[in-house]
């Protein structure tokens, strides 16, 4: 009786269907396509303390005159002669010594400042993100890894000399300090000079950028991080691609002869066209002289400027003005911006037939706002 039980129980098992979970390519585990999986990670600082960086500087400072390194853009190009020297030490020798890293950060304040994106009409777009900010409210521009400079090799030898006397010629270290890098490089092998490139293209704000310099050991200790600055010299710059004049060519009188600009740097297309090739956005104004006719000296004196480079609409931005009279432009030329620009004159019923010349002044400042 008892095995007939055992036999009951067995055969209602087999008898028992299997039961599936219905799957689908938007589960977790099901990858039809492509899928992702976290990874992670740590690694724990070891024993000892970590490097220490003794000095950092930038250069090469182009004003000897004013305290710090300033720095001017090449106009409508990137610098890459600009660097840091930096030198680093570590409590457990300095071939304990890993990485050295350099941070750079933009001046406050320009946070509003996007970067140039160039748009079909070449024209910069300025809908992109913003630049990342670091945790101390600043900028951040990028990060570069600094590559040492070995004291037994007569180059290395000559640049980590070049790099201290250009520093005390420049204030950034005294000769205290000369002296005490040298002993602790050459006679005391304590520290390494790195030294790293940091490029600047020419629309970059101008202000007082923040180089952070810090470097990790072998066992993963970081140190804390040094700062030193730069002064990336204001500099307001305005290309034209009209310098060989304005040709209104055959006035109607009473009837406004506009010159239509474009968005192409072509000179002599007789298509007006600015580009902004400093680091400031740029305040434009113009004057016109009178335009002379040659054989009865009779006069025009009416002209108009339309200058709409956020693309308002109709009517935004046309301003009329007098022969002499200066009128600034509404709205500044932004960073690394290309624009068009009309220009129009306006002839007077019962003027002579005749050929008129005269000249149009313009003028720059930085954009204060």
């Amino acid at each position: 009786m008892k095995k007939a039980l055992v036999l009951l129980v067995s055969l209602l098992l087999v008898m028992m269907p299997m039961v599936f979970a219905e799957e689908s390519c938007s589960d977790d585990n099901i990858i039809c396509d492509q899928g992702e999986v976290d990874q992670s990670a740590t690694i724990g600082a070891g024993t000892g303390s970590p490097p220490s960086i003794e000095y950092v500087w930038v250069l090469p400072d182009e004003n000897l005159n004013d305290q710090g390194t300033q720095l001017f853009p090449t106009l409508s190009s990137e610098r890459n002669d600009i660097y840091a020297c930096v030198v680093v030490g570590d409590p457990q020798g300095r071939d304990d010594i890993s990485q050295v890293f350099v941070d750079v950060y933009h001046p406050e304040g320009t946070q509003d400042l996007l970067p140039c994106v160039p748009d079909a009409n070449n024209k910069c777009d300025f809908t992109g993100d913003a630049f990342d900010r670091n945790p101390e409210g600043g900028l951040f521009k990028y990060q570069v890894h600094a590559d040492r400079l070995n004291p037994t090799i007569p180059a290395d030898m000559q640049f980590i000399e070049d790099c201290k006397l250009d520093a005390l010629a420049a204030g950034l270290i005294t000769q205290a300090d000369v002296d005490l890098i040298n002993y602790n490089i050459f006679s005391q092998p304590e520290w390494y000079m790195y030294t790293v490139n940091l490029p600047m293209l020419y629309h970059q704000p101008s202000g007082l950028y923040e180089v952070k310099a810090w470097a990790t050991d072998h066992a993963s200790a970081f140190s804390d991080m040094v700062s030193s600055f730069f002064d990336w010299v204001s500099t307001v710059a305005l290309e034209i691609d009209f310098q060989d004049g304005l040709d209104y060519g055959a006035l109607q009188p009473s009837v406004y002869r506009v010159i239509q600009g474009d968005y192409n740097m072509i000179s002599g297309d007789g298509k007006p066209t600015v580009k902004n090739e400093g680091n400031e956005r740029v305040e434009i104004s113009v004057q016109s002289s009178t335009l002379l006719g040659d054989t009865f000296n009779k006069e025009i004196n009416d002209f108009d400027v339309k200058w709409d480079p956020y693309e308002t609409g109709f009517g935004h931005g046309q301003v009329f003005f007098d022969n002499d009279e200066q009128v600034i432009l509404e709205d500044p030329l932004e960073l690394c911006q290309t624009e068009k620009i009309d220009f129009s004159a306006h002839a007077d019923l019962g003027l002579p037939a005749d050929n008129y010349h005269g000249i149009l002044q313009i003028s720059t400042s930085a954009h204060d706002e």
